[in-house]
């Protein structure tokens, strides 16, 4: 996953246009990273999404969380990680968790 970065080098509250201005050449900037798939999760550290309770699997953007906690749930259930995989992504990933 690549680094925020923050102007000045430190996080802190900046505008909607200030963030904007900052990300256009910064890129990822202020944005944060799915560790996953690296599209930007459209979250903020306040509401990130993790694939488990610890913290360690994430942050996450929508698509790649709903896959991944599926894909938890199944090895929960006694099946292997790469059967889970393969019966997922059978799927619509679109429609995942609907």
């Amino acid at each position: 996953m690549s680094g925020n970065t923050w102007p000045g080098g430190r996080r802190h509250a900046m505008s909607q246009s200030d963030h904007e201005k900052w990300n256009a050449s910064n890129y990822p900037g202020t944005l944060q990273l799915c560790d996953i798939c690296d599209s930007p999760t459209g979250r903020c550290e306040d509401d990130s999404l993790y694939a488990d309770d610890e913290g360690e699997v994430g942050p996450l953007c929508e698509v790649c969380w709903t896959y991944e906690t599926r894909v938890r749930a199944m090895e929960a259930d006694g099946m292997t990680r790469s059967d889970a995989q393969a019966l997922i992504d059978g799927e619509d990933i679109g429609k995942i968790g609907r």
